[in-house]
């Protein structure tokens, strides 16, 4: 029975350890260094639309470093004021970076299939930190703790993002455009579907 219930914690623990490892590295090549505001770091495209891209990617970076905190047991259990209050700037940052990611879509350059994968990721990521949000005010905690779980795994869609143009990239599987198109729904698809089935899979054994 211990073993069983230590197999099942594993299965959520394990994938989230290793992409927050991942998650650190871009954070600090990719995240942090367009927290400050120049035209040197952002380049003319970017910065012309800097009033966008600032929220947003500060509600990301504070999503993705904020996260990890919420499924420390220990100080859910020691700490609740301190739990609730990051899961609220957790929240909060989610939205700031999910709505400002509208601007961003409806002044972007790119072909419609990747505007179409980014935007539907915004949506889904917001519509799960929703319903996270619901389900702790009906003190569903059970549902709470599946749906922040998936709304962390979407929140590190960014890293993803990056990770299969990386990858894709250095293998040279197809022209930039096509590893851009494709990597903008593998960022969240793979990340949601991954949880979806550790999360099921998870009360199959119970």
């Amino acid at each position: 029975m211990r073993e069983t219930k230590k197999l099942k914690n594993s299965m959520i623990k394990i994938p989230i350890v290793i992409l927050s490892i991942i998650s650190l590295y871009y954070l600090l090549m990719r995240g942090f260094p367009f927290l400050i505001i120049s035209k040197k770091i952002y380049g003319p495209y970017y910065f012309s639309r800097v009033v966008w891209i600032w929220p947003h990617v500060l509600g990301g970076v504070l999503a993705m470093a904020l996260g990890p905190f919420q499924f420390i047991s220990k100080l859910r259990i020691r700490y609740p004021k301190i739990h609730r209050m990051l899961g609220i700037i957790f929240l909060i940052s989610i939205l700031i970076s999910s709505v400002t990611l509208i601007p961003l879509i409806t002044t972007s350059s790119s072909n419609l299939v990747i505007d179409i994968g980014l935007g539907i990721g915004g949506v889904v990521w917001l519509l799960a930190a929703v319903f996270a949000y619901i389900a702790i005010r009906n003190k569903n905690i059970e549902q709470h703790k599946e749906w922040m779980i998936r709304c962390y795994m979407v929140t590190l869609a960014f890293v993803v993002f990056r990770l299969a143009i990386d990858l894709l990239s250095y293998y040279e599987v197809t022209n930039e455009p096509d590893i851009v198109a494709i990597s903008s729904w593998v960022s969240w698809t793979l990340p949601l579907c991954t949880t979806e089935f550790i999360i099921q899979g998870r009360k199959i054994m119970n």
